[in-house]
């Protein structure tokens, strides 16, 4: 799924991705998006066009997480990829937020700019 916002949004949202906080289990700075909270957790960019899409899984409250997947945190959820009984990416990652917890749950959200279109030079 993809949504299409401006160049400057996408420029900020990339500003966001923090693997550090990811990785230790905590939930970095989120931004919202039609109701729902984001977590951007990758971006990828393109020499002269600069940010050209910007990754985001939604992240809720532990206790409306409904799935089959049983949330973990980092360590926990690289041990199960290693072992093959897990499947690698953020699904289910488990994330806390002082004595909160939350979940990053899929599917993979990209942002994208809009489409520019080309200005006409009017002559008169």
């Amino acid at each position: 799924m993809e949504y299409h916002i401006t160049k400057q949004l996408l420029e900020k949202l990339s500003k966001k991705v923090d693997f550090d906080k990811l990785n230790s289990n905590q939930v970095p700075e989120t931004f919202k998006y039609q109701n729902k909270c984001y977590v951007p957790v990758g971006s990828c960019s393109s020499g002269a066009k600069g940010i050209i899409s910007v990754s985001c899984h939604e992240v809720i409250p532990l206790e409306k997480y409904i799935d089959d997947v049983e949330p973990k945190y980092n360590n926990q959820h690289y041990s199960l990829v290693l072992a093959g009984k897990r499947e690698r990416g953020y699904h289910a990652r488990l994330l806390k937020l002082g004595f909160q917890k939350f979940v990053l749950i899929n599917p993979i959200i990209d942002f994208k700019p809009l489409k520019e279109e080309k200005q006409l030079n009017l002559v008169l």
